[in-house]
């Protein structure tokens, strides 16, 4: 679903891709998802969409969303993602993504239980202050969540491997880890705020 404001020119605007339910299981996306949609259409989303041109990908995983199952790996991307991806990136180039996730299902890891919403600051650039931009940005989300009543935690890259794969950078070599960020959670924390 595209959503931006159509009388002023692709030219002038950022990218920004926000995929949802890539894991089947995910259930919070599945109500998170009409929701960035509901606010991106409303009044108060007016200069993200002047600002904007935003890609919602409510149901990445349709397969895996319909079976209520995981249906994805957890390493890297399969093999349609990369089709569906490629040819998305093509043909917008994000400026920034946000891969939207919960943590869910009592049958899941240690870690994950109940329905957990997490924000993973994986930023896949470390140009000038990109790293402290990245943490304010993230910091300012979880605030926001929690004055409306919403618990988020925040995860780095490398909690996230620990907690899957058991140690600091798991059983994944660092650069499989580099190309997950990239493709998955790259400069995404910053869509939600309008753009100066």
């Amino acid at each position: 679903v595209i959503v931006t404001n159509k009388s002023i020119s692709d030219d002038e605007k950022q990218n920004a891709v926000v995929t949802l339910t890539r894991h089947g299981q995910e259930r919070g996306t599945r109500v998170v998802g009409p929701e960035i949609l509901n606010y991106l259409a409303s009044d108060d989303a007016s200069e993200i969409r002047d600002k904007q041109t935003v890609i919602v990908v409510p149901v990445a995983n349709p397969v895996g969303f319909v079976l209520d199952e995981f249906h994805s790996t957890m390493f890297g991307i399969t093999d349609l993602e990369k089709k569906v991806w490629g040819n998305l990136c093509a043909n917008l180039t994000p400026d920034m993504m946000m891969d939207y996730h919960s943590l869910g299902k009592s049958d899941a890891t240690k870690y994950d239980r109940g329905d957990m919403e997490v924000i993973i600051p994986a930023n896949g650039s470390r140009w000038g202050m990109d790293e402290q931009i990245y943490q304010y940005v993230v910091n300012k989300m979880v605030e926001a969540a929690a004055a409306k009543g919403w618990p988020y935690e925040v995860h780095t890259l490398e909690d996230l491997s620990f907690y899957y794969f058991g140690e600091p950078t798991g059983r994944l070599p660092q650069r499989y880890l580099q190309e997950k960020v990239f493709l998955l959670h790259s400069g995404g924390l910053e869509l939600m705020t309008p753009l100066t």
